[in-house]
């Protein structure tokens, strides 16, 4: 069901997606070294995003850390 929802809610623009898109790319195929400066851009995209994005993205990432935080109760894995 969450799956379903996140890709329906337009979490980030469309036009913008090919940019986040390319920088997870980056991030996968980084060095350890070099994800500092990919946070530091990810924070840059993010705070480029309309107020009401950020928000979402805000509660999202809250949401997740609440369901880790719990995952030897709920059986999800880190």
């Amino acid at each position: 069901l969450m799956k379903r929802i996140l890709r329906e809610i337009p979490i980030i623009p469309y036009e913008r997606r090919n940019v986040f898109l390319s920088l997870a790319e980056e991030l996968r195929n980084a060095s350890e070294d070099g994800n500092e400066k990919m946070v530091l851009r990810l924070k840059s995209l993010i705070s480029d995003l309309p107020q009401f994005n950020q928000n979402l993205l805000q509660e999202i990432f809250t949401f997740f850390e609440e369901v880790s935080a719990g995952a030897e109760i709920n059986h999800m894995t880190r």
